[in-house]
């Protein structure tokens, strides 16, 4: 554990990167800062080096098995997205829709739940989640927005057995037997609300692909002078 001024006071982070995590700040959940008070940072650092040890050895217990290493969900939908963008073989339109409804997977099963952990029944209870959620004009989603979440979190899965995060054959949405029906598979349908948030995240996808590419052309002027 140590010490960071922030923010005009002193807060308490600790490092667990030699047990496979990070440099985090120590605090309350829902708290957006660290702590301050150094007997409740002594607390929150052991609960959390409890955790830490805890991944440390589900993890090799794992690699003696030969299993796959755990598929954080967070992280394996940044790589999943920017697989597909460098593949170039869809729109950014659908890149962006995907990010949005990955990002509401997130939001309910949590950052670091483990891919090849979900079930079928988490799946359920999800997708009703969804159905009571709100589209912005008074209404819950639609039938065919909740089936388009269920797709991107498919080809998720998909993608991710290629890449080896879960076993061959592991695939919960795929096993969920009442899927809401889509008119139109072939069409993208957002409710308004997801319409204009996917249209933020498709220009800042654009945005970023152009700063890799003057980047990419930097760098080559620079080889050839």
């Amino acid at each position: 554990m140590y010490w960071r001024a922030q923010g005009g006071e002193r807060r308490a982070w600790a490092d667990f990167r030699d047990l496979g995590g990070k440099r985090e700040p120590l605090k309350i959940p829902g708290e957006k800062r660290a702590t301050t008070d150094p007997k409740l940072a002594e607390v929150l650092c052991a609960q959390r080096l409890a955790h830490v040890t805890r991944d440390l050895v589900k993890s090799q217990e794992r690699a003696v098995h030969s299993l796959p290493p755990r598929a954080y969900l967070a992280k394996l939908v940044e790589e999943y997205l920017v697989a597909r963008a460098k593949a170039g073989v869809v729109t950014d339109e659908r890149i962006a829709a995907s990010q949005g409804y990955l990002t509401r997977a997130i939001e309910f099963f949590g950052q670091r739940a483990d891919l090849a952990q979900i079930t079928t029944r988490d799946i359920r209870k999800w997708v009703e989640g969804l159905r009571t959620r709100e589209n912005g004009r008074g209404h819950p989603l639609s039938g065919r927005t909740v089936r388009y979440h269920l797709n991107a979190l498919s080809h998720l899965y998909r993608w991710a057995r290629g890449e080896g995060y879960v076993p061959q054959g592991y695939s919960p949405v795929s096993d969920l037997t009442e899927k809401p029906k889509v008119e139109d598979p072939d069409k993208v349908w957002l409710e308004v609300p997801e319409a204009a948030f996917c249209s933020k995240l498709r220009e800042r996808t654009r945005r970023a692909r152009t700063i890799r590419q003057s980047r990419s052309c930097t760098r080559s002027l620079r080889r050839s002078c």
